[in-house]
């Protein structure tokens, strides 16, 4: 799940439970040629992947915000 809180990562939308912002996954994926090796760089679970893409996809005025 990815959620948003004023009080942690400054408001940007994050991984629930972890300090991981969507827009840093966004980036390994593309910088790591993958979802698969995202995930191993980042040591989060694939499925936590897809989930930061399809939330980026789905929220493209908020992705905005933060560039990626």
């Amino acid at each position: 799940m990815t959620i948003v809180q004023d009080d942690v990562l400054g408001g940007e939308p994050r991984l629930a439970g972890r300090r991981v912002a969507v827009r840093h996954v966004v980036a390994a994926v593309r910088d790591f040629g993958g979802k698969e090796a995202a995930a191993e760089q980042l040591r989060i679970p694939e499925d936590e992947v897809r989930e930061a893409i399809e939330w980026r996809e789905d929220n493209p005025d908020e992705m905005d915000k933060w560039r990626v």
